[in-house]
């Protein structure tokens, strides 16, 4: 058996320690003369001639043991890979430098053939990655990308943002480019961020959609579309939309919009908008036939201008133009309208919807009469409960009594448990101390609406009902100290009535009219 590496490190330091030699102090010192170099030396070629040997040996072996040793390494291999599938994947460069040289060797069926950790394709992407890798690195010997803007330029851009507050990067680029200096407007995009300055800074005042929302309060936009009916015909719609509180006024639906009703419409509406305190400045509209001069003078003579929007054009009325939209999806496309009165029904239900439900985004999810509620502290205990409208076309979802645990306690204490049975007891005799009342208990409030009632002519049956008895027996026996001062009532009216009778004199009224006295009596 030819020698390890273990023996040839062995016979390498027994030949060294052969010559060492222990100094006072504990330290080794190799002294080495001419005699222990020869005899170091003679071992030295012994072990390289004995190596060579060995690997002659190995070439000179059998060919079926070369096979069984490749066997054995491609079992082993198929073990790894089984234990390991995704091994190839964790190869590191050096790793992978290798297999790519040893597979130039081969021929491309051999290597085919072979089973190996990667494809052949794989070996050749590692190549050609190889190949990229070097070139790029030589393509970036010099400094890569654009070349860096000037000192100059550096120091300029950030005097003239500090010099101009309102201007930006864009502005700032142009003036650079008046007197020639060459800029990327992105370098002084760079440049600037770098300095610590915004290149685009808020303007002073407001922005384009705070200068529109601004003046939204006194926009009011109003546009015709129109709704089929099962005849076959169409209705012409008129509604109004308020810009600043997106709320919708359905201003009423006919047949044939003439020039009268139009007008009138619009006085109407004027009249609304005044007593809710809304002062119109500008009623963008549509050019449609059925808005005449008369109209818009209506508007004119309340100080709002009349826009009229370009042809083909709905973006300039947006808002209305959207509202019309979500009517006809919403609503209109999923209800069959018999007549002119069933679509005005069914428009003011969707006008209320809109109005006090329907969430816009331009208000945060509020409606345009509704404010949002405040946030639910625990969103594990609600209700959620749905309002069919339009005859269930239309939906509504609203918070119900809020649940605590697995009870439904109508009247709750602050942690959601019940009340004690005396908290209203306690609660209603310190309001009566308060008041300074005489002593009276909660449950003697139910006896005397009961007797008030009776004292008031009430038929008892009605009580009774009121305060849920079970029969008018019981009624009747549980205030029976008012049913004698009623049956005493009666007693007097009725000897009143005698008493009358009698002092009238015999003979004396046959021509004479009845008294009314004895009717008021009997009325009693």
């Amino acid at each position: 058996m030819p020698k390890t590496y273990a023996a040839w490190a062995d016979a390498l330091w027994d030949a060294v320690g052969s010559v060492a030699r222990t100094v006072p102090g504990g330290q080794v010192w190799f002294g080495l003369t001419c005699d222990d170099l020869r005899l170091v030396g003679l071992k030295l070629i012994f072990v390289i001639v004995s190596r060579a040997v060995s690997l002659l040996g190995l070439s000179r072996r059998e060919w079926w043991w070369k096979d069984a040793g490749i066997l054995m390494l491609r079992h082993q291999l198929a073990v790894a890979e089984r234990e390991r599938p995704r091994a190839h994947s964790r190869l590191t460069w050096p790793g992978r430098a290798l297999p790519a040289l040893l597979a130039g060797t081969l021929p491309i069926g051999r290597l085919a053939a072979m089973r190996l950790i990667v494809t052949p394709g794989t070996i050749l992407r590692w190549h050609r990655d190889i190949v990229r890798r070097r070139w790029s690195h030589r393509s970036r010997q010099g400094r890569s990308g654009r070349p860096a803007a000037r000192r100059k330029v550096r120091s300029v851009v950030p005097r003239l943002a500090r010099e101009n507050e309102s201007r930006g990067y864009r502005r700032i680029h142009g003036e650079l480019a008046g007197p020639g200096i060459t800029v990327a407007p992105s370098a002084v995009w760079r440049i600037l961020r770098n300095a610590g300055i915004d290149p685009a800074p808020r303007r002073e005042g407001p922005g384009r959609a705070g200068f529109l929302w601004s003046r939204a309060q006194g926009i009011l936009a109003l546009d015709f579309f129109t709704a089929g009916l099962l005849d076959g015909t169409k209705a012409c719609v008129l509604a109004v939309t308020e810009h600043g509180t997106r709320r919708i006024r359905v201003l009423g639906a006919t047949g044939h919009p003439v020039r009268a009703r139009v007008v009138q419409q619009a006085r109407n509406l004027l009249m609304d908008v005044e007593d809710a305190g809304t002062r119109v400045k500008f009623v963008p509209r549509d050019r449609d036939a059925s808005l005449t001069a008369a109209f818009d003078e209506v508007f004119r003579a309340a100080g709002a201008r009349i826009i009229r929007t370009a042809v083909q054009a709905p973006r300039m009325n947006s808002i209305m133009e959207r509202w019309a939209g979500s009517c006809r999806r919403e609503l209109l496309d999923r209800t069959l309208v018999r007549n002119q009165r069933h679509l005005m029904t069914v428009l003011r239900e969707y006008e209320d919807f809109y109005n006090t439900h329907r969430p816009h985004r331009a208000l945060k999810q509020a409606a345009p009469l509704r404010q949002l509620p405040d946030g639910i502290t625990d969103l594990d205990q609600f209700r959620v409960q749905r309002r069919d409208r339009a005859g269930g076309v239309i939906h509504e979802y609203r918070l119900v009594a809020q649940v605590f645990g697995t009870h439904r306690y109508v009247l709750t204490g602050a942690d959601g448990g019940p009340l004690s049975p005396d908290y209203l007891t306690r609660a209603f005799r310190d309001l009566v101390a308060v008041a300074g009342l005489p002593p009276v208990r909660l449950h003697d409030l139910r006896h005397g609406a009961a007797s008030l009632a009776l004292a008031a002519g009430a038929d008892l049956k009605v009580i009774s009902d009121q305060l849920g008895h079970c029969s008018i027996v019981l009624t009747a026996d549980t205030y029976i100290s008012v049913t004698a001062e009623l049956a005493a009532t009666a007693a007097e009216a009725t000897a009143r009535l005698i008493l009358a009778a009698g002092k009238r004199p015999p003979g004396g009224g046959k021509n004479r009219k009845p008294s009314a006295r004895p009717q008021a009596v009997i009325a009693a």
